[in-house]
């Protein structure tokens, strides 16, 4: 009889070594997945605020006119800029979408940000944007709306990746965000 009880507390405890081991090894899979999705979400952040950092200091640069920024409100900006070095002034037009133009993600807050140079588009990024802001101020470092007047422009940005991962409670998406000020040294003093 002891060894039917022996046996039998054997597999009891096997089995709960077993489970802890079971649920040890899930933890480690979702805690990976969460990992990969941050980095992912934080390169894609990287390479594109290099693209628009890139492109937003070269506002003016290489233009004969006065006329740098040619447009500009909280979600878009365009600009000239021979941001190619080519020696050909460029047309260019960062705006953001709407969220249902990314209807391919399960994210229902992604958008897509464009970006249009010289009536083409050139790298439409996709990377999970959720948030997307611009804000421009003079020389005195007041807001304005005038886009002669704009003398530094202030970029914020929150990107998410464009699948959950799930974890217990709830599914959620892996963010960054990003904030600048940009002040294009080719628009300054006029």
């Amino acid at each position: 009889m002891d060894t039917m009880l022996d046996i039998w507390g054997s597999f009891v405890i096997g089995g709960m070594v077993l489970v802890a081991v079971i649920t040890l090894n899930i933890g480690m899979a979702e805690s990976g997945g969460r990992m990969t999705q941050e980095l992912l979400v934080q390169e894609n952040t990287i390479d594109l605020v290099r693209r628009l950092e890139h492109d937003l200091y070269k506002i003016r640069y290489g233009v004969p006119s006065d006329t740098g920024i040619v447009a500009a409100d909280s979600a878009s900006i365009k600009f000239l800029a021979d941001i190619d070095g080519d020696g050909d002034v460029d047309n260019v037009w960062y705006y953001v979408g709407s969220p249902d133009e990314l209807s391919s993600t399960p994210n229902p807050d992604d958008r897509p940000l464009y970006r249009i140079v010289n009536g083409q588009t050139v790298n439409a990024s996709s990377d999970g944007i959720v948030a997307f802001r611009f804000r421009y101020s003079n020389a005195l470092g007041n807001a304005t709306a005038v886009v002669d007047s704009i003398r530094a422009i202030k970029v914020s940005l929150d990107v998410e990746s464009p699948y959950p991962y799930t974890d217990v409670d709830s599914s959620t998406y892996s963010g960054a965000h990003w904030e600048t000020d940009i002040v294009p040294r080719n628009i300054q003093g006029d």
